[in-house]
């Protein structure tokens, strides 16, 4: 709510997307993206073709891996996407990204520490797997 009041909304008092319902990780994610576009001026986008976890601990690692790759996406490229997929029951956060001249970029993730249950999982450059819980 707060990032959206803050960066995005037209007005401080216009009601959000998740004013007075439980959002989905994909909501919250758009959100993200669209007050990076505000505060930055970046050309991100974000493809959500995987239904939204149905589960609070996979929500909560989908949306910091998104968070990080956004964040280092606006900093590194010209224009990014960050693309969020299903394969074999894991979520998959991936970042396209082109830089000035067209060239694709592969930013940094600044991800690379474990949860401690083995679930995050840089899958390739640009790309990371959250495995689905036990």
């Amino acid at each position: 709510e707060r990032t959206w009041r803050h960066s995005v909304a037209p007005a401080p008092d216009q009601p959000g997307p998740l004013s007075g319902a439980l959002a989905d990780v994909a909501t919250i994610v758009g959100i993200d993206v669209a007050a990076a576009r505000e505060e930055v001026g970046a050309r991100v986008e974000v493809e959500w073709s995987a239904p939204p976890p149905d589960d609070p601990e996979t929500a909560v690692l989908v949306r910091r891996v998104a968070e990080e790759m956004i964040a280092t996406a606006v900093h590194h490229a010209e224009a990014a996407t960050i693309r969020v997929t299903l394969d074999d029951g894991d979520v998959v956060v991936a970042v396209d990204a082109t830089g000035v001249d067209g060239a694709p970029v592969v930013p940094g993730l600044g991800i690379g520490v474990d949860t401690g249950t083995g679930r995050v999982v840089v899958d390739g450059p640009g790309q990371v797997r959250i495995r689905r819980g036990s």
